[in-house]
């Protein structure tokens, strides 16, 4: 026997969390093709498709996720005739999954509140045994109705129940004991025999289907016996003793061959005589054990899995011994890497190529992406439907995990991070681990050139072995070591570390509101600028559901080939487009270089805290802060300037508000020390000031007239040839009281515009503080107090940008209306400088499905086809000609479920995912 085994290099070769246990059963009504019952450590069960030969994509489900177990699942089984699986789960719920078109849907369910030790279905699929903890043995109908129980006693050790199998002809059942003795009964409870086989305990036991009228059943004790018999008063029964503990056994299809893993992590295939024909060790990453095996394809392969790590070996065809073509060809493909891609540098005809190449076939069916082509396959659209989770990146985090879903686990693609909290903006980018194959060849292209010299550099890692005790010296301590540790890095690893490469795809940012969401490209070369829009409503004290609009960039065929360009062409040279700026390089060279890997390459799930600065506070949101009290300050600094404070009544008043007048001057000591004066200076220097251009008007009320009519008068001029008496005249003195009016209108409205001010500074020089304030052991607080505070600062801009507006001002003060477009597009206001991407995309405009009203519970209701488990305002489904495209919900554990396909890639379906999950909006 030779097993050829599958590359370990494979997409679906590795998944989180790990798997518990394996089940298969063919599909009558498909040749070749099976089922894989997968049940991991997280609850989830997993239906996978499998396949004995290359099959073509037929753009259908290969994958099933299925939710509702709350505890490690510890155990699967296929009725095969039903076309059912049972999976039972730690605490020993017990369901049954039936499947209903295309989904998978639970038929029963079975809670005795006691854990169960075994669980097997009849050959001919109308019963089921049981075997629980206490001692009680259930026999069930596959409708759910109970046949047959008996409690065993439960003082005598010896009688308790280890194990318990159906005969061949699903007539009687076979249980084992702890004394070593196997008890055989009709499966309506009378018994019809029992023998003692062994001193030690019986773990396990496994009975063959019927090979011409004849089967086996195998019995595996403590002690590491497998024995073997044929009858059930067979005097001396077929014996092997194992010098390593045996796990689990299992009988292939046709009941001729006995797999066994032991502790050391090999595969032992035994005859019915209890032979061993085959010992391998299975190739499964070190210190890994092997946790579950299953025959697949009818007996011609075997599937094991070692925590998250799968490994399925095919046996070679040529029953015991294979034929020499085959190893041949296996050896070939082997040398090859593994791989059928370099098959054609072989002279070799053309059909033994294929021979060979037929060896990169995987028995799971999966269309996850290799990571070398993990980037195009976000950023290009599929009509297959792809079905994905979304996990928190660690428990409570704000950043999220884009996976795939498969054989009941995950497969990370995507990491969304959020790096301002208090104006929701992520950064997408892809997972290390989903790149980890690729990390090498990745960094390599973005060098520049340099050799790097193989040995130790300098290092401060081991001043972590000097003793200290834990007083308060040691957040100093900490904060020290990762100051110096920068340092080393910037200065004395400069020459030999590698270009900083951008792996960012997209920058999804929001309002304060979070009503509106933009999402744009960070890589040019991969995906076109604009990328999307999102626009939520919601009625009047939300008695109605929101509603979505999404403006989509429609990524077709056209640009589906130029991100197969953009990716070659992005591989062997670095993107200029996709290197930090000076600012973002400066910021970087500040944070320690663990924080650097983590930020640029993505860090390992259960890390939240990676951008985030000694304050609690992220780059951005620092950032953040910085540009809006820098504004505040501009727009403080270009009122003054655009409307100096020289008159008396001013003057008054600032004496009259010195609280006012200290807590501005405060606030700009505290938030504008980087502001420039020319900048400030030049809102104001475009124009005169009002008061200059007034007093420099010639009027013809007051003194000047009075005098003008007496010297008219003395000369005897007529009344028509007196000054002030003419049309014109009159006309003039219309003008300069419309004149004096308006200058108080002004005066006025400028008092109005500076008490605004005065308020916005003062909610600006409390942000200031609360920001130098804020720690991180109450930074949710601090986060929600923030928000409002900004929020507030957003309401007291627009009023002032009402007041300049409405306000009769001349141009030189209605040049605020710049500065406060800069505050306003600094809090996610206003204009984004995307409209000419926008109008240049060819977008489509989709809505959200409307729920319907259930009168009857009193909540509007979509059916999400059992993927969503939890009720929740952000649930949402969009269609496209009555075709469902996307899918988003909640399920447990904060986590939500993502379902997509064309005219939505990847990375457009996770970000308005993101904007769903940010938007605050009941």
């Amino acid at each position: 026997m030779k097993i050829a085994w599958e590359s370990e290099n494979w997409p679906g070769a590795k998944i989180d969390p790990g798997i518990t246990c394996l089940a298969w059963m063919h599909q009558p009504d498909l040749p070749g093709q099976g089922m894989l019952g997968i049940g991991n450590e997280s609850g989830a069960v997993g239906i996978t498709l499998t396949s004995e030969k290359p099959i073509k994509d037929d753009q259908q489900r290969y994958n099933f996720n299925l939710r509702g177990h709350h505890s490690t699942i510890c155990m699967t089984a296929w009725n095969k005739p039903q076309c059912k699986l049972a999976s039972c789960d730690s605490s020993g719920v017990i369901y049954v999954w039936v499947r209903n078109d295309d989904r998978w849907s639970v038929e029963l369910v079975n809670d005795r509140g006691v854990k169960v030790r075994d669980l097997a279905w009849s050959p001919c699929g109308q019963s089921a045994l049981i075997c629980y903890e206490d001692n009680f043995v259930l026999v069930g109908s596959a409708s759910g109705q109970r046949i047959w129980s008996h409690q065993f006693p439960q003082d005598d050790p010896n009688m308790q129940v280890n194990c318990g199998v159906w005969a061949a002809e699903s007539r009687e059942i076979i249980l084992g004991f702890a004394s070593g003795m196997f008890q055989v009964m009709f499966c309506d409870g009378g018994n019809i025999t029992e023998r003692r086989i062994s001193d030690s305990p019986i773990e396990e036991m496994a009975c063959s289907t019927e090979r011409d009228g004849k089967w086996t059943l195998a019995l595996l004790t403590e002690d590491g016996h497998l024995k073997m018999i044929s009858a059930y008063d067979q005097v001396v029964p077929h014996s092997y003793e194992c010098k390593e503990r045996i796990r689990r056994i299992q009988w292939n299809t046709a009941g001729t061959q006995l797999a066994a893993i032991s502790h050391k992590d090999e595969v032992l295939v035994f005859n019915v005589d209890a032979q061993l024909i085959h010992r391998e060790r299975v190739p499964v990453p070190k210190g890994k054990e092997l946790t579950a095996f299953t025959w697949v394809n009818e007996g011609k392969a075997l599937m094991f899995a070692a925590g998250g790590h799968v490994a399925v070996g095919k046996l070679m065809e040529g029953d015991v011994i294979p034929t020499l073509f085959n190893l041949v060809k296996y050896a070939l493909w082997q040398d090859l890497d593994a791989t059928g891609r370099k098959v054609d540098s072989l002279k070799l005809p053309g059909w033994a190529k294929r021979e060979i190449a037929d060896h990169d076939h995987h028995v799971v069916r999966c269309r996850i992406p290799r990571p070398d082509d993990l980037c195009q396959f976000i950023c290009t659209v599929h009509e297959a439907r792809s079905y994905c989770t979304i996990r928190p990146l660690s428990r409570g985090s704000p950043s999220y995990v884009l996976c795939m879903e498969h054989m009941g686990g995950l497969v990370p693609l995507l990491v969304g991070r959020q790096v301002n909290r208090f104006l929701p903006q992520f950064y997408i980018s892809l997972h290390h681990e989903a790149t980890a194959g690729a990390t090498t060849t990745t960094r390599q292209a973005h060098t520049t050139g340099r050799q790097i010299p193989i040995g130790s550099s300098a290092q401060v890692e081991d001043m972590s072995l000097i003793s200290r005790s834990t007083t308060g010296r040691n957040s100093l301590w900490r904060k020290s070591k990762r100051q110096l540790r920068a340092l080393m890095t910037r200065h004395v690893n400069a020459a030999v570390r590698p270009a900083r490469v951008d792996t960012r795809l997209v920058h999804v940012t929001s309002n304060v509101w979070c009503t509106r969401f933009q999402v744009t490209s960070m890589a040019p070369r991969l995906l076109p600028p604009y990328l999307a829009q999102i626009i939520y409503k919601t009625s009047v004290l939300h008695l109605q559901p929101r509603q979505m609009t999404v403006e989509l960039c429609n990524m077709g065929k056209k640009h589906r080939m130029q991100a197969r360009t953009g990716a070659a062409a992005a591989a062997p040279q670095p993107e200029p487009s996709m290197h930090h700026d000076a600012e973002d390089e400066a910021l970087l060279n500040e944070a320690d270089d663990s924080d650097l890997t983590n930020l640029l390459y993505g860090a390992q799930i259960g890390s939240q805290n990676d951008t985030e600065r000694d304050d609690g506070l992220t780059l951005e949101e620092q950032r953040f802060f910085d540009k809006v009290l820098t504004e505040c300050a501009s727009l403080r600094a270009a009122m003054e300037m655009a409307v100096p404070s020289t008159s008396s009544d001013y003057v008054n008043s600032k004496k009259s508000e010195g609280t006012t007048t200290h807590a501005s001057t405060s606030f700009s000591e505290v938030a504008s020390p980087s502001l420039s004066h020319a900048e400030i200076g030049s809102l104001a220097t475009s124009a005169i000031s009002w008061q200059e251009e007034v007093d420099s008007m010639e009027f013809i009320d007051g003194v000047d007239e009075e005098t003008a009519l007496l010297t008219a008068r003395k000369k005897g001029l007529k009344k028509s040839e007196q000054p002030g008496t003419s049309k014109a005249s009159k006309e003039a003195l219309k003008k300069g009281a419309e004149l004096m009016k308006r200058r108080k209108e002004i005066k006025k409205d400028q008092e109005e515009i500076r008490q605004l001010l005065d308020k916005l500074s003062r909610i600006a020089e409390q942000i200031g503080k609360r920001q130098l304030d804020f720690k991180k052991n109450r930074d949710r607080d601090s986060i929600r107090k923030m928000r409002s505070q900004v929020k507030e600062l957003l309401r007291r801009v627009n009023e002032i940008e009402m007041k300049v507006d409405g306000a009769d001002l001349r141009g030189e003060v209605k040049q605020l209306i710049q500065t406060i477009e800069e505050m306003k597009r600094a809090l996610g206001e206003g204009a984004r400088g995307k409209e000419t991407h926008k109008l240049a995309a060819d977008l489509l405009t989709l809505h959200n499905k409307a729920p319907i009203w259930n009168e009857t519970n009193q909540v509007y209701q979509l059916d999400f086809g059992g993927r969503v488990t939890q009720e929740s305002a952000k649930n949402f489904q969009i269609e496209v000609n009555s075709k469902q495209v996307l899918q988003f919900g909640r399920i447990e554990g904060g986590a939500y479920t993502l379902d997509f396909r064309a005219p939505f890639c990847g990375a457009q379906a996770f970000a308005v995912a993101l904007a769903s999950i940010t938007q605050r909006l009941k």
